[in-house]
């Protein structure tokens, strides 16, 4: 219990001397009015290290801090985002009498005027180190999954969500409407990349003569882990055409089972305060899903509208693409619930759109034993056709919205004027999932296209043409500077296994500029892995013995240092089985790691060592 409030208590002590450090580099406390800060500075970093490292707290205790922390931090956000005044003697109120300190009151005033308006006299890069130290402050620990999460009306809400039909027949009825126009737009750049289902057609054929139906890394509803997966049921229920062609490997390792495959409701931690729910789907039909997913994926990825804008392999360059000037971002809120069939049929060709709810469960299991039928939801989270179909219909709506509005500006006919290949590259919309990257003019005009399909935007991460900070796929920009943050998932440092955890945190942190974060942080790990060092000074010192180099191949300086090394368990599939396997190339055996037990010499970059 001690190790609770230990690794909260130095991880703040250490990041009020790193801001006391570079506000003092940056001059801002040589300033007259700021003078005070300093010494108000080291009483708040010994009240801190009083309250939670010398006077340990329970797990109760620190919840309670973090939740009301995690309120400021929010509010932060959605006051630079949306625009709304901030007052920071408001919000600590408001954050049940959270005091996160003088240095944290002084990036306040290097943010805002009195009146709670964003200041424009103060330097770009103060205020960009002045935003982080805020969220970092605030939100560190808000994603700590290790603390029972309250539980309140999610399942009652996803519900409500999957049973819910709008009404998008009428309104694409309608001619006085636009979402009208866009739907039109929209099913003629999808009816160009999915060729009226005809690839996707062939390459099933295919699949019946080589198949290559898999398993993924997800949990199952049956709980089978690893090789179990493969041991299927030859389920009537299932659609035809999935096995045909392989009923004569499959035969004798698929028993007959006729056992309805409905979905089963789960919750995961998602943060402190939620919950996140997903379908986990029956290894039979996710057999079916990632097979097909595969041959989506492809299909997408390799068309010419759309492999500049959609990539799954890689969200580096949407994260990139953020900082770009005339971009905003766009995020959706359960957009994975709000995907409704009525919208996958109005939008996708009929057969591409038949052949993909084939693969679908059409019940769910709640957790409380209720059995949810006839659900509007094309594809819930769990399914692995969600995350490519919802993408694609992000891009389709997207890029149709912007099409219909310069053809609104401009008094044109959309459906006449547009040109698929044009659109595409002049209203390149860049999508990750939920995730939207569109030219920052037609921001309004997307997010009312998305609204009339059924979606809700969530306006707290969107960020327009008029805020200064951009977010996105895990990216997070104030001015063209990286204002991203380090978030726990962990709020101890007592075992190897949360130890390795924090490990990885010290490189981040050091990578980040928090170097006294940095070395506090590693001083807690080497209590639990003794071996695990990093000295810069040994590392310079064997240059000449091999033990630093330069990696050719992935550009980069590389240093061999010892880290963390799991229990390897493999797993040996035999038999049918294990032949079906090679066939569909998981022949691979997995490794799943049980905990660190020792260290290892591993190649790492230099950009990732603690500069400590």
């Amino acid at each position: 219990m001690e190790t609770c409030s230990q690794l909260y208590g130095t991880f703040l002590s250490s990041l009020m001397q790193d801001c006391l450090r570079t506000f003092s580099h940056l001059g801002v406390l040589s300033d007259g009015f700021y003078s005070k800060s300093f010494s108000d500075a080291q009483d708040d970093i010994a009240s801190v290290i009083q309250k939670w490292v010398a006077e340990p707290r329970d797990e109760v205790t620190l919840r309670e801090e973090i939740l009301a922390s995690s309120i400021f931090g929010k509010s932060l956000e959605r006051a630079v985002i949306e625009g709304l005044p901030f007052c920071f003697y408001a919000e600590c109120n408001r954050a049940r009498g959270w005091i996160p300190g003088s240095l944290a009151q002084l990036a306040c005033e290097l943010l805002f005027n009195v009146d709670g308006t964003l200041r424009t006299d103060v330097d770009s890069y103060i205020q960009a180190f002045s935003f982080r130290y805020l969220r970092q402050l605030s939100l560190a620990f808000s994603k700590v999954e290790t603390i029972e999460p309250v539980v309140g009306d999610e399942i009652t809400g996803f519900v409500h969500r999957v049973m819910r039909s709008p009404d998008l027949y009428a309104m694409y009825a309608n001619p006085f409407l636009e979402f009208r126009k866009v739907i039109t737009v929209a099913r003629m750049l999808l009816r160009d990349v999915l060729m009226d289902g005809s690839e996707m057609t062939a390459s099933l054929h295919q699949w019946n003569e080589s198949p290559f139906g898999r398993h993924g890394p997800g949990a199952v509803q049956g709980g089978e882990v690893g090789r179990e997966k493969w041991r299927l049921s030859l389920n009537p229920r299932v659609p035809t055409g999935i096995y045909e062609g392989q009923t004569g490997m499959l035969s004798s390792i698929m028993p007959d089972n006729g056992d309805e495959l409905m979905s089963r409701l789960c919750l995961v931690p998602k943060d402190i305060k939620r919950n996140r729910l997903i379908c986990i789907e029956p290894k039979e039909l996710m057999f079916a899903q990632q097979g097909l997913m595969k041959v989506l994926i492809e299909l997408i990825e390799r068309h010419p509208l759309t492999r500049e804008s959609i990539c799954f392999h890689d969200q580096s360059y949407q994260f990139w693409l953020s900082r770009r000037k005339g971009k905003a971002t766009i995020d959706l809120e359960d957009a994975s619930d709000l995907v409704s069939i009525k919208l996958l049929k109005l939008l996708l060709p009929k057969k591409v759109a038949a052949l993909l709810l084939r693969y679908r469960s059409s019940a769910i299991e709640l957790p409380d034993g209720h059995v949810l039928r006839a659900h509007q939801t094309a594809f819930t989270m769990g399914n692995a056709l969600c995350f490519p179909v919802e993408t694609l219909i992000f891009w389709a709506l997207s890029t149709a919205a912007c099409v219909v509005d310069d053809a609104r500006v401009y008094d044109l006919d959309a459906r006449r004027v547009v040109n698929l290949q044009a659109s595409a590259d002049r209203y390149r919309c860049h999508v990750f999932g939920d995730d939207i990257i569109i030219p920052e003019r037609y921001f309004e005009a997307v997010i009312v296209a998305l609204h009339q399909a059924g979606l809700v935007v969530n306006r707290k991460k969107s960020c327009g043409p008029l805020t200064r900070v951009r977010e996105s796929c895990g990216s997070y920009w104030w001015d063209n500077h990286d204002v991203r943050i380090v978030r726990f998932t962990t709020h101890r440092c007592d075992d190897p296994n949360h130890a390795y955890i924090v490990w990885k945190y010290c490189q981040t942190f050091a990578s980040y500029g928090f170097e006294n974060v940095a070395a506090a942080l590693l001083g807690l790990v080497k209590d639990v892995i003794p071996n695990c060092e990093f000295d810069p000074v040994s590392i310079r010192v064997g240059l000449g013995n091999g033990s630093m180099r330069w990696n050719r191949t992935l550009q980069r300086l590389e240093a061999k240092v010892p880290v963390p090394k799991g229990i390897d368990k493999r797993e040996v599939l035999s038999g049918d089985i294990g032949l079906y396997a090679y066939f569909t190339q998981q022949a691979t055996h997995p490794v799943l790691t049980r905990g660190v037990q020792c260290t290892k010499l591993r190649w790492v970059p230099i950009s990732e060592l603690p500069r400590i």
